[in-house]
């Protein structure tokens, strides 16, 4: 794979499943048309740069349209509180794993209160979230809600912890809730997140206590195991209690676990290598298999080092977009030891120096499957100039 100063060619547009779909669908109202055209073509064009076929990426767009639009409340009339930089309740990405690509999108749903229904209620999207689950349950599709009832009962900011915040405010971000899905052939699995800062204000209380607390009662206890006790351990005594940010979930049927999140303004190497084995406590083959190829992606990339101002964490985003690391430690029930992922911050930084960083690390690993990723990565962003663009987030 070549990879230089050499110009990356841009097809034609010609037309799309995503104007085939504009020319045919009713919008409801304008919010929901406007969304339509803030964020289905980007969806389109990954699904279509990914690999699904035009009936994959019509079953895709639909559905997007059918349950997503209406969950987005109000088209914001300016920025919005977001977990997103930059304020978008709307992100896509692709992961690459095991040899399969799988386009993702996550959204904040959006509870519109007032007489306009122009406003929303920051701090209890639920009737939203509600309402889309009894839509997909209605229409068959197979979600399990245990671990969301649990979970928003433990959690979810009360009318007393309303109170608590009017007389001490939060600083933190007002989404309480994403919803994910993984567009995996003919199925989309649903996956939840829930922040848990605003809830931590409110009843003066470490952010990881009341996740962990939260995940050691649901489900009967059925995430206990030796991963768990190692995570509440070496949060405690890492001092990261206050660092929970997210705590996430899968709404698969017989597939659930959880993942504890939490954001990190201190930016090094030294720091990354630190979390991603808990201070030295996860050490085996996997784990360090796993350092090796991260610190080597590490370099590649050149991420500047330093103390970053922390969004996930309630401080104000820098001038220049940069935010801190954020881990994930994933549990499964029975589980030896936790799989630690991190999220290597982006923003900030040039786009065609990430996909030029990118393309080299895994040409050097001999995985030719992601050859065309410079190529692919300008055609669905062909309104933008990689050279001067600074899209890509994590």
């Amino acid at each position: 794979m070549a990879i230089g100063n050499q110009a990356i060619a841009v097809p034609k547009r010609v037309a799309t499943t995503f104007d085939t779909l504009s020319l045919s669908l009713d919008f409801p109202n304008e919010d929901q048309a406007l969304w339509w055209k803030d964020t289905a073509p980007l969806l389109e064009r990954l699904l279509s740069a990914t690999g699904y076929d035009v009936h994959l990426q019509y079953l895709h767009l639909i559905f997007h349209y059918r349950y997503v639009l209406a969950a987005l409340g109000p088209y914001p009339k300016a920025k919005s509180d977001s977990i997103v930089p930059g304020g978008c309740p709307y992100e896509l990405s692709v992961n690459f794993q095991q040899g399969k690509t799988v386009v993702r999108f996550d959204f904040a749903p959006t509870t519109a209160i007032g007489q306009t229904g122009r406003s929303h209620d920051q701090y209890c999207p639920w009737p939203t979230v509600n309402k889309l689950l009894a839509e997909l349950s209605n229409d068959g599709r197979e979600i399990d809600t245990r671990l969301y009832n649990h979970f928003i009962n433990a959690l979810a900011v009360t009318k007393k912890d309303l109170s608590a915040l009017q007389k001490c405010p939060t600083m933190h971000l007002s989404t309480q809730s994403i919803l994910s899905w993984d567009l995996k052939s003919c199925f989309n699995d649903l996956k939840m997140y829930f922040f848990p800062l605003v809830k931590a204000d409110a009843v003066r209380a470490p952010s990881g206590q009341l996740v962990l607390n939260a995940v050691r009662g649901a489900d009967g206890g059925r995430f206990i195991s030796p991963a768990f006790n190692l995570v509440e351990t070496s949060l405690g005594e890492m001092g990261l209690l206050s660092n929970v940010c997210i705590l996430g979930w899968d709404c698969v049927p017989d597939e659930g676990r959880v993942k504890i999140y939490l954001a990190e303004p201190n930016v090094t190497k030294a720091n990354v290598h630190h979390l991603w084995t808990l201070g030295g406590r996860l050490n085996s083959s996997t784990i360090n298999k796993g350092w090796e190829l991260l610190s080597r992606l590490w370099d590649y990339l050149g991420i500047p080092e330093g103390v970053r101002s922390t969004t996930e964490l309630g401080q104000p985003e820098q001038e220049d977009g940069r935010s801190g690391l954020t881990f994930s430690y994933e549990l499964r029930p029975g589980s030896l030891e936790p799989e630690p992922k991190i999220y290597i911050p982006l923003v900030g930084e040039n786009d065609m120096a990430v996909v030029r960083s990118l393309a080299q690390f895994t040409s050097d690993l001999g995985w030719t499957d992601l050859d065309s990723y410079p190529s692919k990565l300008a055609n669905v962003l062909y309104v933008y100039s990689l050279l001067n663009s600074e899209l890509t987030r994590y």
